[in-house]
């Protein structure tokens, strides 16, 4: 059976490391593990347009190019035709950058990792049964006893859990990482179930039958709740903002492939799930400055939030002098931009400017004369 597992496993692994290396140029199997261990442990500024510093991290051998020194416009048409670049292959955009272990660095990471495990455990109903139903299965003695009987020759198999999670605690943590180690570690209850002498079964398969559905239950509405109604309701995605400006964009005669720039407000422009829809290349930006994780920062994880919320540069746009919004996008044409999109209005009387409105957003838009 181990050489059936591994097999399978090599199966999977030998294609991926070797696609994975061959893009990016050299063995690796993924520089997923060293970026976010220099995001969130080093506090390098992340995720967009880093220029470089501090000084212990240098600086990026081929960042995306600010178009104006004092204001942050960065254009990236060149060298990748996708979506949005930045973001699409941050490796490229980030490499350079310098690597170091710092003890205070690491130990405020994980003190930091330590908060967030506590706000998860609290939002999320399951970590409330796993501990109910184990400590259930300790109180009750002949469940304890079939419990110590059977999880010996399986121990070994929550082991990975538990390392896995410690991986997770030295650099960064978010609930979704835990999904399978919260499954492999929900059958250790199970285990008095495996102990042909438990007279007791029909009992305890009934407890953990109606604790785990409960939780099962309560965590989808929690987690897709959204879903739910918008299904109740008969709401799909056409209605959404982003399928909205998605239409408006080819109404307006726009093809795919062709290049567009954004001025974000606190919406990262990652979220771009219109330009994916119109398969419009985002090559120019105002906004998207990276942001340095701090050590007292945790994450929100409850439903609807990303933890994105940053400067609102749509207001910073507004705030500038004509003539200098006049030289943003002077810069976006000459990166080739089409239009521009701006996540709300992007000065007093836009549409006296040329400016668009996107019905049903808060969006506006720009055409550049062709």
């Amino acid at each position: 059976m181990l050489a059936v597992a591994v097999g399978c496993f090599l199966l999977v692994f030998v294609p991926f490391a070797a696609a994975t290396s061959w893009a990016y140029g050299r063995f690796t199997l993924g520089v997923t593990g060293e970026m976010n261990y220099a995001f969130h442990v080093n506090h390098l500024p992340h995720c967009t347009n880093w220029q470089g510093g501090p000084a212990e991290l240098g600086t990026p051998i081929h960042p995306t190019k600010q178009l104006i020194a004092d204001l942050p416009a960065f254009g990236f048409a060149a060298p990748f035709r996708t979506t949005y670049p930045p973001y699409n292959n941050m490796a490229y955009y980030y490499e350079g950058y310098g690597h170091f272990f710092s003890l205070h660095n690491q130990v405020a990471s994980f003190m930091r990792c330590f908060r967030i495990l506590l706000q998860i455990a609290r939002i999320h109903l399951i970590f409330y049964v796993l501990v109910l139903a184990l400590a259930v299965v300790l109180l009750k003695p002949d469940w304890r006893a079939s419990l110590s009987k059977t999880i010996g020759p399986v121990g070994i198999l929550f082991l990975p859990p538990l390392l896995g999670l410690a991986a997770y605690m030295l650099v960064h943590i978010e609930d979704r990482y835990l999904s399978p180690f919260l499954l492999i570690s929900s059958l250790i209850p199970l285990l008095p179930l495996l102990d042909p002498e438990l007279r007791s079964k029909r009992l305890l398969a009934v407890f953990l039958l109606a604790v785990f559905s409960l939780a099962a239950v309560v965590e989808q509405r929690s987690a897709n709740g959204h879903t739910f109604n918008a299904a109740l309701h008969r709401q799909d995605f056409h209605q959404g903002e982003q399928w909205k400006i998605a239409n408006a964009m080819m109404a307006l005669g726009l093809k795919a492939g062709d290049p567009v720039a954004t001025i974000v407000d606190t919406r990262l422009s990652k979220r771009c799930s219109w330009a994916y829809s119109s398969q419009l290349r985002i090559v120019a930006e105002f906004g998207g400055l990276p942001r340095v994780v701090q050590p007292s920062e945790t994450v929100s994880f409850r439903p609807g939030t990303s933890g994105d919320e940053t400067t609102n540069y749509v207001l910073l746009f507004r705030s500038l002098p004509p003539e200098r919004r006049d030289e943003v996008m002077e810069a976006f044409r000459k990166q080739g931009a089409l239009a521009v999109v701006a996540y709300q209005e992007p000065e007093e009387n836009a549409e006296l400017d040329g400016w668009r409105p996107i019905a049903g957003t808060t969006s506006w838009v720009f055409l550049f004369p062709r």
